[in-house]
């Protein structure tokens, strides 16, 4: 599918507990709180738990974690005072009282542009600018849970005191991605030398792979790269990247292909499918034939071959040159297309 300029991809339902039992915690332990970047909270100093040393209690109680901060304990439920804010628990509290003290993050949202990967993090202020910004690097294959779970992370680790709850896309340019679990999965070209983010495309799978249309976006020097290696006459290919899914097309001059547009036009579909088809048959195909004849070559393959496509191309076929003349001759005979001659006077 592709991307819509702006929507909501994923929202965390339980943000609005967190924030307040967190207002909670922070007033019953004086703002004192750590958290870890497993478990971020931007406003809360962090540290990374793997990087850390643990010493065991001379109690019953859990490991002393020494950290760049000093030595901090964990706490959870009573000690905590909180049993509903387990997604960011265990919290910790540190034995130096020099350690920064807490700051209640604002609740806020993040929004993504996919083709760049840049975030961009605003508080629910009405008109407020921008709070935050910082960069997924590998967007491909994340769901839209783990792209605001890093974005919190950059947020803690920076000390910005806003906490998105949500996580929107805005794209700069539509762009293909998956969205059946709520997760990134970009489309790339890409050959020897270079991969770029794949906008839309079409490859007549039933003609040698051939490439149709190919719509990439990317440096000037990575474009130039990937049309070279489209001009070298089908000598090598460039892959089509799809997850796990990898195709391969090569250089075209076919342009007997028809693609259907993505807002629906009927119109548009009657005059650009006749035209196509003049540009093939040997006899001519008036405008108004259009829409008849695309209805009726999509149930033959012989007619319209499927193209692999996707991004903004919602349907591309490849069509034959045989079968037309005598569906054409049919459809006269049978009143479903009609030939108008306008008298002229002599």
């Amino acid at each position: 599918m592709t991307v819509k300029q702006k929507q909501l991809i994923y929202r965390d339902e339980r943000s609005e507990i967190v924030l307040a039992e967190l207002s909670a915690i922070l007033e019953k332990h004086d703002c004192r709180v750590l958290c870890t970047v497993a478990r971020p909270v931007p406003g809360l100093p962090c540290f990374d738990e793997e990087k850390v040393e643990r010493v065991p209690s001379s109690g019953w109680g859990y490991d002393i974690v020494v950290t760049a901060w000093g030595k901090v304990d964990p706490m959870y439920g009573d000690e905590l005072g909180s049993y509903q804010a387990y997604d960011i628990t265990p919290l910790y509290r540190p034995h130096d009282t020099d350690v920064p003290l807490a700051q209640m993050p604002e609740r806020g949202r993040a929004v993504i542009d996919p083709i760049t990967g840049i975030v961009t993090v605003f508080t629910e202020a009405e008109g407020a600018e921008a709070a935050f910004t910082t960069r997924i690097t590998q967007l491909d294959g994340k769901t839209g849970k783990e792209v605001l779970h890093l974005v919190r992370v950059d947020l803690a680790r920076v000390g910005v005191p806003v906490y998105p709850g949500e996580l929107w896309v805005e794209a700069s340019l539509p762009y293909p991605w998956k969205d059946d679990k709520g997760g990134f999965a970009a489309t790339y070209a890409a050959n020897r030398e270079v991969t770029v983010p794949l906008v839309g495309y079409a490859v007549d799978v039933q003609n040698m792979s051939q490439a149709i249309y190919l719509h990439i976006v990317g440096t000037k020097t990575a474009l130039r790269s990937i049309w070279g290696t489209l001009s070298n006459g089908g000598i090598h290919s460039v892959s089509i990247v799809e997850g796990k899914d990898r195709h391969y097309a090569y250089s075209t001059h076919n342009y007997a292909t028809f693609s259907d547009v993505l807002d629906d036009d009927v119109n548009l579909y009657r005059l650009v499918f006749a035209a196509r088809l003049n540009a093939v048959l040997p006899v001519p195909v008036l405008p108004e034939w259009g829409q008849t004849l695309y209805r009726h070559g999509i149930e033959d393959e012989d007619l319209l071959a499927p193209c692999l496509c996707g991004g903004d191309v919602a349907k591309a076929f490849s069509i034959g040159r045989d079968g037309w003349v005598e569906l054409i001759e049919r459809l006269i005979r049978d009143g479903e297309l009609s030939i108008t001659i306008e008298e002229t006077e002599s």
